[in-house]
């Protein structure tokens, strides 16, 4: 029974048209039939797998798929914040851990694993509202603090109405800033009382903390299936940021190896790596 609902749903996903297909952000479309057709079957009740084993056209197959779809569509106001086709080339795993959410979360890297267990980092509180109906599940935690090398606290710098923080921004005078004592942990501290069931991957994005976040979490990362992590591509975006070079050098050294990488709009400010720990991998 499970093989034919596979069969018949490769088929039908090789009948959608590609427009149709990027019009549902919150299904990554771009994967190969074989990945996608299981995110898809993960999602499906009973009742929509039932349908599909019966003997029924191929458009009327077709009619039920763009209907569950639709009933997927994320109401979010930021449903692809953090996605790329990229990402495909990690692999599944059971928990994700999201260090630094911002004020617009993180759907689109969400929606490349809709079945993981996360925990959500970020030294701003008001964030949680960005994860809100992800810590409808009693299993996904927040916690509130910043990540470093080491332990204690620091002042934070946000720019208000919140849209960014960190301990390194420049003033642009684009908007108001504000500081908050913050407290601050290492992951590898953080996570010292916290049980991870089965594989993890980490994505960090703390504006040009990137180094500072990776050498307080040396061990956790060591043992994570992947690494997604936000960088400068030169040092000179943050205040003693760290760049690409720095970022990629350290991970490779660590026993990591770059998959993906997507660059920022404008092909000068930022890039998004996605890393593969080759030890685990294996």
């Amino acid at each position: 029974m499970e093989r034919l609902v596979k069969c018949r749903m490769v088929s039908i996903l090789q009948n959608l048209t590609i427009s149709y297909e990027q019009s549902i952000p919150t299904i990554p479309f771009i994967f190969g039939s074989q990945r996608r057709t299981s995110l898809l079957l993960s999602l499906m009740n009973q009742q929509f797998r039932t349908q599909i084993t019966k003997k029924n056209s191929m458009n009327k197959l077709k009619a039920l798929l763009k209907k569950f779809l639709l009933s997927q569509k994320s109401s979010h106001p930021y449903p692809n914040k953090g996605g790329w086709p990229g990402l495909s080339a990690l692999p599944d795993v059971d928990t994700l851990i999201d260090v630094g959410i911002g004020h617009q979360g993180t759907e689109g890297l969400y929606s490349y694993f809709p079945n993981t267990f996360k925990f959500f980092i970020d030294p701003i509180e008001e964030t949680k509202k960005a994860v809100a109906s992800h810590l409808e599940n009693r299993n996904n935690q927040f916690f509130v603090c910043a990540l470093s090398d080491h332990t204690g606290s620091l002042d934070l710098i946000v720019r208000d109405p919140i849209s960014q923080s960190g301990f390194d921004l420049r003033d642009d005078e684009s908007s108001k800033i504000l500081t908050r004592k913050v407290p601050v942990e290492t992951l590898d501290n953080l996570f010292s009382s916290v049980s991870i069931s089965g594989t993890y991957g980490i994505k960090i994005d703390v504006e040009g903390y990137e180094l500072k976040v990776i050498h307080g979490g040396n061990t956790l990362i060591s043992q994570s299936s992947w690494l997604v992590v936000e960088t400068s591509i030169s040092n000179s975006r943050f205040q003693n940021s760290s760049s690409f070079k720095d970022v990629f050098l350290l991970l490779t050294s660590m026993g990591f190896e770059l998959v993906s990488i997507r660059v920022s709009k404008d092909y000068l400010d930022h890039c998004d790596l996605a890393f593969i720990n080759t030890a685990r991998s294996k």
